[in-house]
């Protein structure tokens, strides 16, 4: 009678197995903290640019008060082409030729360019200077992760009241 040697079944790990499992987990928690860093950064991205937008929409808004407030002495006395920046002093809205930074990141500044009508009364790039309308651009700026970004927009802004 012969006898069968029979081996037994290894019952654990090599040490192969457990450096290929561990090379595994190991990219698996290297991909999901390099995913996790750059959802950050979009979404510090996105916030800056939210708030970019309702600083542009705000400069807008300080336009019509100036507006509404006194045309004459705060938007027809302005210099076209000159960079201008708001201000809140804790009651009114103003407007400067000194740069201020909202929050410490964020620079909006308002530049007012004269309007003119075409002969159908028309706003129009030449014609009649319109001295009771102006064209109001307002830019913010701010730092992003490639340098910096801007969002800005222009509308023309008209004395309603004639004050």
């Amino acid at each position: 009678m012969s006898q069968c040697i029979q081996s037994k079944p290894s019952s654990g790990f090599s040490l192969v197995e457990i450096v290929i499992g561990c090379a595994i987990i190991l990219t698996g928690i290297l991909t999901l903290t390099s995913t996790f860093g750059n959802m950050v950064k979009i979404d510090n991205s996105s916030n800056k640019k939210v708030q970019a937008q309702l600083l542009l929409d705000e400069g807008f808004e300080v336009i019509k008060i100036l507006r509404d407030t006194s045309w004459s002495s705060s938007i027809a006395s302005t210099t076209n082409g000159a960079l201008y920046y708001a201000n809140f002093d804790g009651n009114t809205w103003n407007i400067s030729t000194t740069s201020t930074q909202i929050d410490g990141i964020f620079t909006r500044t308002i530049k007012f360019s004269p309007a003119y009508r075409d002969v159908n009364h028309n706003i129009a790039s030449s014609g009649t200077l319109d001295l009771q309308t102006k064209i109001v651009d307002v830019e913010v700026s701010y730092p992003n992760s490639s340098g910096g970004a801007s969002l800005k927009d222009k509308t023309f802004i008209t004395n309603i009241f004639n004050n």
